[in-house]
């Protein structure tokens, strides 16, 4: 967004009194430049992401060779972590598939979730409820996401009850 002067400079913005410029009044017209972006707030970093990004860079190196994860793929994964995670949220287990698709598993108590990112977001997730009820969302939507999120949020209940300090254990193991 810029504003402009309604007029040029010369007419209505200054005019000479004796030695000095005086000011006269301006109608400022708001003059919107289209473009596209995804917005996101900006949000402090998320001690699962730091986790995740760790465990990927290790993946090239060790496991995939210099190749390792794409890094579209390394992309989708911290952007679908950021989209469902929070401070509180558990720290997943990553592994890659054949067709270098990230395999990202949760598993706290009777709960468990697998969420599968590849160079597109999230194609697949697959989760194990409180009850025992199993979810299964096979192609890209945002129900993949809000489900991710609802289930996440459970398994961070159900840790932080558990133990409270399991964040402070993780991390010094």
């Amino acid at each position: 967004m810029s504003l402009t002067a309604s007029a040029p400079f010369a007419v209505a913005g200054w005019h000479s009194a004796g030695s000095r410029p005086v000011e006269r009044p301006h109608t400022f017209i708001e003059h919107v430049q289209p473009c596209e972006f995804t917005w996101r707030p900006v949000q402090p970093p998320l001690p699962v992401i730091d986790d995740v990004r760790n465990k990927m860079s290790k993946l090239g190196r060790d496991v995939l060779g210099p190749l390792g994860l794409s890094r579209r793929t390394k992309s989708q994964v911290l952007d679908f972590l950021r989209d469902t995670c929070d401070e509180r949220t558990t720290f997943p287990s990553i592994v890659p598939d054949d067709d270098g698709v990230a395999v990202l598993h949760w598993v706290t108590g009777a709960l468990a979730l697998q969420v599968d990112v590849d160079e597109t977001g999230p194609i697949y997730l697959w989760a194990k409820r409180q009850g025992g009820t199993a979810i299964t969302i096979d192609e890209p939507c945002a129900e993949l996401n809000i489900t991710a999120a609802m289930v996440l949020a459970q398994m961070a209940e159900v840790a932080n009850h558990a133990n409270p300090h399991w964040r402070v254990a993780y991390l010094h193991a």
